[in-house]
């Protein structure tokens, strides 16, 4: 991640060696996301978002490597026109070949503030973000600490900084940009500037060293840090927090496990069928219980967790039809800022402000959106709990992708024409009225004074005012007329935001109805498979013999043996001790 021109395709190149991968021209820039990962040999597909008006997935499209260029840069997909969701390159490199896979996201800041909501959905699920400042522009901006205080108090505080083009700076220069750097980590960010993980590179000498395979190259490059934290620390914690993650789902299903076989062994050890008779007995009762649990209880769970979802969902849209009325606060507020802005200021930036419109209307829905996450999250967590407690609430489904608000077609400002001989005309009046008016005031001072009628310049002087106000006049009107203009045509846009962020809010309201619900029949149905599977171990110890049980007995003994020495292992393994799992 960082800002656009920071050198970040570059350095993706420099650091899997391959030159041509990315497209770097200092006059493009990144517009989509480009995924880098392992393949038996280089190929390139494009995926494409849903369609708006359809909702209808397009399929990927398999492209040459010279073909990129027309989806993932600026220059060939403008505002991502052609809304690609992201760009995956397969290579057969021996650093991707251990999982590493490469997210390069869209330069942020500058001209292209709505790359930011793109990059915010890469960064939840990130084992750790490169963010790359360079040597050459300016130690690090006001812009990038925002964003970096956005980044880590919302998302993630496992950053590593690249500083790059080391090669265009002196070493006493690129130095103490990198002390000045850590110092405004330090003070902005409260990260211990002694801590940091910050790796000076230079693409361009890595490149070269590469090509001349020349280790003291290599080395002034500084990339062989960089490579070495990826490979020795960055995978292998990577590889122990899965492991880790995996351990805990698994002792998880052990202990439920462990629970089934204690009350298969106490079956195994009864001898006597009357006591086999009383255990069947209380398992029917059991069953019985349940379906009075599920007609008392459950449904009154079930519409209770309906109902709330019903209005965290009302809740949410009456938010975003609030928020996205075309005549409402939030479009009031943005085009404030431009009401003292000349005409054609105005017509100029109208593309640049629809796209700021795009940008602001996406950050604010998805506030909507992630409050209506948490809601529907405390709901879920609240139905699994009565009805499932002991499922992990990491199984409830989240929505993890954000409101896509729509890469909408700007349109130009329309305004009047200016017409010379209205302009010319009204000036004119301006003028004789200001002629006339001077005309008249020295006539009257004339009389009182004779020797000012010589004073002619006095009605000229009146005349060329005359002209200049009428001229400021037609000016502020026509910036009005263009304001309105604006104003409405901002009006239209967000109406076509809002059909297409309401379509997707709501797509997303059924994914998380469909959860609750498949939470509820989930819990009813290993309730009573769970009973039913009871009953039917009671009836089958009935019809054991006594060696038979005993048999059966030691049998399940020694599964729990097995059981119990495996989530040994799984608690070494997730309190993050390497073991290998004898299953």
């Amino acid at each position: 991640m960082g800002e656009i021109k920071k050198g970040k395709s570059s350095l993706i190149n420099a650091l899997l060696n391959e030159q041509d991968l990315l497209p770097t021209d200092s006059d493009i820039a990144t517009s989509t996301v480009f995924k880098i990962l392992y393949g038996p040999e280089k190929r390139c597909k494009v995926f494409f978002y849903d369609e708006l008006d359809t909702g209808d997935r397009l399929p990927p499209k398999s492209v040459d490597a010279d073909e990129l260029m027309e989806y993932g840069t600026e220059k060939g997909n403008p505002g991502n026109e052609k809304r690609v969701e992201f760009i995956s390159i397969e290579l057969p490199n021996p650093m991707l070949q251990s999982g590493l896979v490469i997210v390069d996201t869209p330069g942020v800041g500058g001209l292209y503030k709505e790359h930011r909501e793109i990059t915010w959905r890469y960064a939840p699920n990130a084992d750790a973000i490169l963010f790359v400042v360079d040597s050459v522009d300016s130690v690090i901006s006001s812009d990038e600490i925002l964003f970096l205080k956005e980044l880590t108090s919302k998302f993630t505080r496992k950053i590593v900084f690249v500083q790059t083009k080391i090669d265009n700076a002196s070493e006493e220069l690129w130095r103490a940009w990198e002390v000045r750097n850590k110092g405004i980590l330090q003070s902005e960010l409260g990260l211990d500037a002694t801590k940091l993980l910050y790796f000076p590179v230079s693409a361009k000498i890595k490149s070269f060293a590469d090509e001349e395979q020349d280790l003291e190259e290599l080395i002034d490059s500084g990339f062989p840090s960089l490579m070495h934290f990826l490979t020795k620390t960055l995978i292998p914690v990577k590889a122990k927090t899965l492991a880790a993650k995996t351990a805990s789902h698994l002792r998880h299903i052990s202990q439920k496990i462990q629970h089934e076989l204690d009350l298969e062994l106490a079956l195994a050890c009864e001898t006597t069928s009357s006591q086999l008779r009383q255990i069947e007995t209380q398992r029917r009762d059991a069953i019985t219980r349940f379906s009075r649990w599920e007609s008392d209880s459950f449904k009154p769970i079930s519409a209770s967790a309906t109902e709330q979802l019903s209005q965290v969902r009302r809740d949410a849209l009456g938010k975003l039809e609030d928020l996205l009325n075309p005549v409402g606060k939030m479009l009031t507020g943005f085009v404030q800022q431009y009401e003292n802005a000349a005409a054609d200021e105005l017509q100029r930036n109208a593309s640049s402000i629809q796209r700021k419109l795009m940008e602001t209307c996406g950050l604010e829905t998805n506030k909507v959106f992630e409050d209506f996450v948490s809601e529907y999250k405390r709901l879920a967590e609240n139905v699994q709990e009565q009805l499932m407690p002991s499922m992990d609430s990491d199984h409830i489904h989240t929505p993890r992708d954000k409101i896509d608000v729509g890469n909408h077609e700007t349109r130009l400002l329309q305004l009047p024409a200016t017409n010379a001989f209205e302009t010319t005309r009204n000036v004119a009046f301006g003028g004789f009225s200001g002629l006339a008016l001077g005309s008249t005031a020295l006539g009257i001072v004339s009389a009182a004074f004779p020797p000012a009628a010589g004073l002619s310049f006095v009605a000229y002087a009146c005349a060329v005012y005359g002209a200049k106000e009428i001229f400021k006049v037609m000016g502020a009107r026509r910036n009005s007329q263009a304001f309105g203009s604006l104003r409405s045509l901002l009006g239209e846009q967000l109406a076509l935001i809002r059909r297409a962020v309401t379509r997707h809010f709501e797509d997303k309201i059924d994914e998380c109805t469909k959860e609750i619900q498949r939470l509820l029949e989930s819990a009813v149905k290993q309730t009573r498979d769970d009973l039913q599977r009871h009953l039917d171990d009671a009836k089958a110890a009935a019809s054991r013999s006594s060696e038979e049980s005993r048999e059966h007995a030691s049998k399940v003994r020694g599964i729990q043996q097995k059981l119990q020495n495996l989530v040994g292992e799984l608690k070494s393994l997730e309190e993050g001790g390497a073991c290998t799992l004898s299953i």
